[in-house]
């Protein structure tokens, strides 16, 4: 095996990367992690034993075949089901040593802990461990037979997921159904259906107990065949025999799984375990890239929407007095017919005419009034923003995979809302003092006169909708205009108020781009980085052709 494949299959095979797929949701299970570890384990070590497993439902007689081949009550019997509780193993004492190292390398069963029986008394297993019995029959020499726990019966979940969680580490497979079981398509069949996935040879019992009829020749008929429906290489039928605890099998059934067990090869599973480690991995990666794709794409909506917000001002109009107000909507009522008005004003203009300024309107708001404004206004953007950004997070496709309601924090930026508008009002007394003195009759300046700051600033800016060109344009044919914007852009008032309204926009900005960054860290992980080495690993199986 290359250092590639030893390295990958670890990665993939561990559980701090079952751990992390899981809690990415990926489709990935112990059975899938459980795969590559197997896989190591035949391209790790040339001398690792072959692996033999009892499977069946609760009470089916799966114990006491393993007892019988054993010669000695090793695994519990007792008269109720669910016995076995975990792995037990039977190990020629030769092995033995051997075996253990494996485990203690992290080959073989990773994550269990090797248990020795330290009595006579029969053992029930635990879940995380595996119970070992040496024996020295060398009829099972270089085998490892597993007794495994119920695998059908919803009562014994847990125990039931050992037996499915540990299907790809078995070269052959015994099937045990009692009779209750024989004739049951659904159960019988799943149950083989699941024990042959990874490519082992298949075997069944069907096992004879205290209270069954015995089988007329169409029902042996009917059995045989049942068995090689699901794809069993050879089966049997165990006749009942009398006693508790420890009993053996008859003579024909003993034979049958001696014949079985020392014919026991890995070759099978090695196709089996690549197809299945290939399309899992395939499947993991290619859900990644589209967790990814979703992920990218919600970062760019909402620093798209940051961008938007930023140009998108309601501070002036927001500030504006109701005379401003008023003033505005008559603009805003004869918009529509600027194209008529630049006309006309193109050809009053040679004789200096004009439509008159907003003389009266005046700016009214008192400092501790435009204080308050500016405290409502940043609540309104903030509140605005986040609303959105919430939206389009709670919308995003990416979080599907968590079943959880993801939430972002926000808190509203600590801003000195009295400094902001001392500012704002020293621009604002600046701008009337500088339109009185550059005022002349008959001047396009003239308009300044009566024109409030803000409201300037809201027709040149854009504020309330309109962007400079248009209202440039505008403003020109409706004034007979003189280069009003060349006229603005030499007002240090006007450009005073401008750089403060984009020094409140980007102290929003930044609050809000520093907190979605802190948000989108908390947001759920749910797919791995290019860099990821779990990345990397799935993506090398991932392809096609391995062997």
């Amino acid at each position: 095996m290359s250092h590639s494949d030893d390295q990958h299959l670890s990665r993939l095979a561990g559980e701090a990367g079952l751990h992390t797929l899981r809690r990415m949701r990926f489709d990935w299970d112990s059975i899938d992690s459980a795969s590559c570890a197997a896989m190591r384990l035949k391209r790790s070590s040339q001398a690792a034993p072959d692996m033999v497993a009892f499977l069946g439902g609760a009470s089916s007689g799966k114990s006491t075949l393993f007892n019988s081949l054993l010669g000695r009550e090793v695994s519990c019997i007792s008269a109720h089901a669910h016995e076995t509780l975990g792995p037990v193993i039977a190990v020629h004492e030769q092995d033995a040593a051997g075996v253990e190292q494996l485990l203690l390398e992290g080959l073989f069963l990773p994550g269990y802990e090797w248990v020795e029986t330290k009595s006579a008394g029969p053992m029930k297993g635990e879940v995380g461990s595996v119970h070992v019995f040496k024996h020295t029959l060398d009829a099972f020499r270089g085998r490892v037979i597993f007794d495994m726990p119920d695998f059908t019966s919803k009562l014994s979940a847990d125990e039931g997921a050992v037996s499915c969680n540990l299907l790809p580490w078995f070269d052959t497979v015994i099937v045990v159904v009692d009779e209750e079981r024989w004739f049951d398509a659904a159960v019988f069949e799943t149950m083989a259906q699941d024990a042959r996935r990874f490519g082992p040879q298949l075997h069944i019992v069907f096992n004879r107990t205290e209270n069954a009829e015995p089988l007329t020749a169409p029902q042996q008929d009917r059995l045989i065949a049942h068995a090689a429906t699901v794809g069993a290489g050879g089966s049997c039928v165990s006749s009942f025999a009398s006693g508790c605890g420890y009993r053996p099998v008859d003579t024909q059934t003993c034979g049958q799984l001696h014949r079985w067990i020392s014919s026991a090869s890995a070759q099978g599973r090695n196709v089996a375990l690549i197809k299945h480690i290939h399309s899992r991995c395939a499947r993991v990666v290619a859900e990644n890239v589209s967790r990814k794709d979703d992920f990218d794409r919600l970062c760019r909506d909402v620093e798209g929407h940051l961008g938007k917000m930023v140009d998108d001002t309601s501070l002036s109009l927001d500030l504006l007095t109701d005379n401003e107000r008023s003033y505005l909507g008559l603009g805003h009522q004869l918009l529509p017919l600027y194209g008529v008005l630049r006309g006309i004003g193109r050809r009053v203009s040679r004789f200096g005419l004009g439509l008159p300024a907003a003389k009266n309107v005046d700016f009214e708001k008192r400092t501790d009034d435009l204080a308050e404004v500016l405290r409502q206004n940043l609540k309104a953007r903030f509140r605005h923003a986040t609303d959105r950004i919430d939206e389009l997070v709670s919308e995003s496709p990416y979080l599907d995979a968590t079943p959880d309601t993801v939430r972002c924090n926000w808190l509203l930026p600590q801003v000195d809302a009295e400094e902001w508008a001392l500012r704002i009002r020293g621009h604002i007394d600046a701008w009337k003092k500088e339109t009185s003195r550059q005022a002349r009759t008959g001047d396009m300046a003239a308009m300044s006169i009566g024109l409030p700051l803000l409201l300037a600033d809201i027709l040149f800016l854009g504020g309330a909708g309109i962007t400079v060109p248009t209202a440039v344009v505008w403003l020109a044919g409706f004034f007979g205009g003189k280069g009003v914007s060349r006229l603005l852009q030499r007002s240090p008032a006007f450009n005073d108020y401008q750089a403060t309204v984009r020094s409140y926009q980007a102290l929003i900005r930044e609050s809000l781009i520093d907190q979605w960054q802190s948000n989108r860290e908390r947001l759920p992980k749910l797919h791995l980085k290019m860099n990821d080495p779990l990345l990397e690993s799935l993506m090398y199986w991932s392809v096609p052709g391995r062997k």
